[in-house]
């Protein structure tokens, strides 16, 4: 049971690590590409959006029965493509079972 309980927690830090690392790819690439600056006050708005797309990706990952790597990939993607994307696979999803 407790084997159990601290296999949960460092899965779920591993998650939230993993969307932290792809919010800060995204904010990097922004910083490139636009000369936005990557130290902002704005960073710790998207501190709990990453964690968030973090539990997302990681939740997804288990569905698709995704592990190690392959699973901390699809977990740092969501971080990195954050809301708008799982809104677009909610909206796909809804409209296809609608049809």
């Amino acid at each position: 049971m407790l084997l159990e309980y601290i296999e949960q927690i460092s899965a779920t830090a591993g998650a939230i690590a993993a969307g932290l690392v792809g919010a800060l790819m995204k904010r990097a690439h922004l910083t490139r590409e636009n000369g936005k600056p990557f130290w902002t006050r704005d960073i710790f708005i998207e501190i709990p959006i990453a964690i968030g797309m973090g539990i997302i990706g990681a939740g997804l990952a288990e569905v698709m029965g995704l592990t190690g790597m392959p699973a901390a990939a699809i977990t740092a993607m969501s971080g990195y493509l954050g809301p708008p994307a799982i809104d677009w696979v909610f909206k796909l999803t809804l409209e296809r079972k609608l049809k």
